[in-house]
């Protein structure tokens, strides 16, 4: 389900996807597995007068079975968890959230803060609120097509005794 206003830089509407795949020997696979995604995201502007984007992501990856290692759920990206680098942590389960505040600045230039929160684990009862790991940062976007509302984005995601810096084109959601 998809009813944001922009599909490269939403101001508003919301997101969902839902995936489940079977991956088997049967079906040419090497491996027997299943996976399943969930990505909701909620876009909106928390001021009228104002362009601000209040930006919102819940999102989780399951595997079973006996998953590649490439399949499994990774907590950390430039998408998600920023801060961490790609795959710093990975097991068969992850769930994680975030939320950004994306405000103009001046002109073509704007800034954006956001936090996150998520953990993997082996198991859906292996999941503990102590153990959950967080993130913070802040980034500057500049307005590279305005018929497209394009941005080109960088930002700077600290996590636990960890930080990684981002440059990308498109909105990390």
């Amino acid at each position: 389900y998809d009813s944001r206003d922009n599909l490269l830089n939403a101001h508003q509407g919301w997101y969902l996807e839902f995936t489940h795949g079977f991956y088997g020997k049967v079906l040419g696979g090497t491996q027997e597995f299943q996976l399943t995604r969930v990505d909701l995201r909620h876009y909106l502007r928390p001021f009228r007068n104002r362009t601000d984007v209040l930006a919102f992501q819940f999102i989780t990856h399951f595997t079973y079975d006996l998953a590649l290692l490439n399949e499994l759920a990774a907590l950390g990206s430039e998408e998600i968890m920023r801060g961490y680098y790609e795959g710093r942590y990975l097991d068969r389960k992850m769930i994680a959230a975030q939320v950004e505040y994306r405000t103009n600045l001046v002109g073509r230039l704007s800034s954006v803060i956001f936090l996150g929160g998520g953990d993997v684990a082996h198991q859906v009862s292996d999941f503990q609120l102590k153990n959950m790991r967080g993130s913070v940062g802040f980034g500057l976007r500049f307005l590279l097509d305005k018929r497209e509302d394009l941005n080109i984005r960088a930002d700077w995601g600290f996590g636990n005794r960890t930080n990684n810096y981002y440059l990308n084109i498109g909105e990390a959601f």
